[in-house]
């Protein structure tokens, strides 16, 4: 059948105390000497680790962030050069886009008016 488990040196008689295991480690201790971890499981105080603090976190409420007051945006004009716009071909080049000396067009795409 086999031998019992050998003696531990938290096998002891001590009046109203208990052998339990770590959660972590799973040595064998006295229950008075354990500590209690914050997820409930009993540990060796060397065991036992600090709640993180991120568990602590709170949502921000609605009313902190909300702004003081808003407005609505207006309309942004942003010219966008295209290959026509890059030309020095009057009628096709836009200003800041043009390329002094360029002639290429496209002929399918029709000529700017910035009028």
């Amino acid at each position: 059948m086999g031998s019992p488990p050998s003696r531990g040196p938290e096998d002891y008689f001590k009046p109203g105390d208990w052998n339990i295991d770590c959660s972590i480690c799973g040595m064998k201790m006295k229950a008075g000497e354990a500590v209690q971890n914050w997820q409930g499981t009993w540990r060796h105080v060397k065991c036992n680790e600090p709640r993180p603090a991120q568990d602590f976190v709170h949502a921000i409420n609605t009313k902190e962030m909300q702004v003081p007051f808003s407005q609505k945006a207006g309309s942004t004009f942003a010219q966008i050069c295209t290959f026509n716009g890059m030309s020095a071909v009057p009628g096709y080049a836009l200003p800041g886009c043009m390329l002094p000396g360029r002639t290429m067009v496209d002929p399918l795409d029709p000529p700017t008016d910035l009028g």
